[in-house]
């Protein structure tokens, strides 16, 4: 059996040893298995069905897993992992280009994850080998809309005051990151948060909107610019699209999210009181001003 010429052209361009590639293919008898898995993965492409690599993922790592393991030396063995990595690797590089991306890696790791939990497989060491991690850092899950970013309206230094706090906090990660949300962004920026508070960080934006704290550019709503760039610490988005929905169900908890409230409205006040206190004295009311002191 002969290798086929997609993978030929493949391996002539990457590897000096191409000719004993090509050979190591066909004595496993994974050319035909590669051949099968990137002609679905391309007609998915073509098709703007990037869904169905989601489920191709896990038995392409179990078909292509079996002819590896029966591999006695462990030198080749490495060199078919390598091989197959970089192969596929490119494929990860389109999927994660797409505009639902990152959804979809997310996916596929899952999927990957729970083959290898199935059969036996090391997760970890696939996930190094394939880098599929790295890119929930380096490549946008969503498609990103231009330069969102907030104004802030009160003093410069309450809004120095109040990242250090939110970072002393621990609801976020870094205060030179957080700030970068008031400034136009010309790269690619990542707030780093602690998803055990997002509640409180949704609902810090939500009552600093409302207060006319801060403005949005570049889009209306108030949760758009933070939604934009907030991380988790593992480098994965903090939520999903459709933020509203998710705040709303929040609201759902009355108690839970009275009690959450409370707390956003006493990091606000203890940072942010001057201008708040010179904006009742001056007419303009938000809904802090009951809660303001002397």
């Amino acid at each position: 059996m002969k290798a086929t010429k997609k993978i030929e052209n493949f391996l002539d361009a990457n590897y000096e040893n191409a000719e004993e590639m090509k050979g190591l293919l066909e004595r496993t008898n994974l050319i035909s298995i590669l051949d099968n898995a990137i002609e679905r993965i391309e007609e998915a492409y073509q098709s703007n069905n990037l869904e169905s690599i989601v489920g191709l993922s896990g038995v392409i790592l179990t078909s292509v897993n079996a002819k590896i393991s029966a591999l006695v030396d462990p030198k080749e063995k490495e060199s078919l992992e390598y091989l197959l990595a970089d192969i596929f690797q490119a494929y990860l590089d389109r999927v994660a280009a797409d505009q639902e991306g990152m959804k979809l890696l997310s996916q596929i790791s899952t999927n990957l994850r729970d083959a290898c939990d199935l059969m036996g497989y090391d997760y970890k060491a696939l996930a190094v080998l394939i880098n599929i991690e790295k890119r929930f850092l380096l490549i946008p899950r969503r498609n990103k809309k231009t330069n969102l970013h907030y104004d802030w309206k009160a003093n410069s230094f309450e809004l120095d005051e109040l990242s250090r706090d939110i970072c002393d906090k621990d609801w976020i990660c870094s205060v030179k990151e957080f700030k970068q949300l008031f400034n136009p962004i010309n790269t690619s920026l990542q707030v780093q948060c602690n998803p055990k508070h997002r509640d409180k960080l949704l609902i810090l934006f939500d009552v600093l909107g409302r207060c006319k704290i801060i403005r949005p550019r570049g889009i209306s709503g108030h949760f758009a610019p933070f939604v934009q760039y907030a991380m988790d610490n593992e480098g994965r988005f903090l939520f999903e699209n459709r933020v509203n929905k998710y705040h709303a169900n929040l609201q759902r908890n009355a108690s839970k999210y009275q009690a959450s409230v409370e707390i956003v409205e006493k990091v606000i006040l203890g940072n942010v009181s001057k201008t708040l206190r010179q904006w009742k004295d001056n007419g303009h009311c938000t809904q802090l001003d009951d809660k303001l002191k002397r």
